[in-house]
């Protein structure tokens, strides 16, 4: 989840298509090349309060302090001031 203004964001919307690739490290051999897992597909943009946005966000810790930030935002104090 993101926010629609956010370069990434526009950057989906503008072409769908994404990938990642995540290198593995090796003990034995590490002067070749690593190996990797790739992956790629299409990304959508959701409203925050898609209900099946939502529930995978649910399901781990991060993406669970995220919908918090997002459903309670909470108001920071100026540096200085009283609390």
């Amino acid at each position: 989840m993101t926010r629609k203004h956010l370069l990434k964001a526009r950057n989906i919307a503008e072409n769908p298509n994404i990938s990642l690739v995540v290198p593995l490290t090796r003990r034995l051999l590490w002067f070749v090349p690593p190996p990797t897992i790739q992956l790629h597909g299409q990304a959508q943009i959701v409203d925050w309060t898609d209900e099946e946005g939502t529930d995978v966000f649910r399901r781990f810790w991060m993406g669970r302090r995220i919908l918090k930030a997002i459903e309670s935002p909470t108001v920071a104090a100026k540096p200085g001031s009283a609390s």
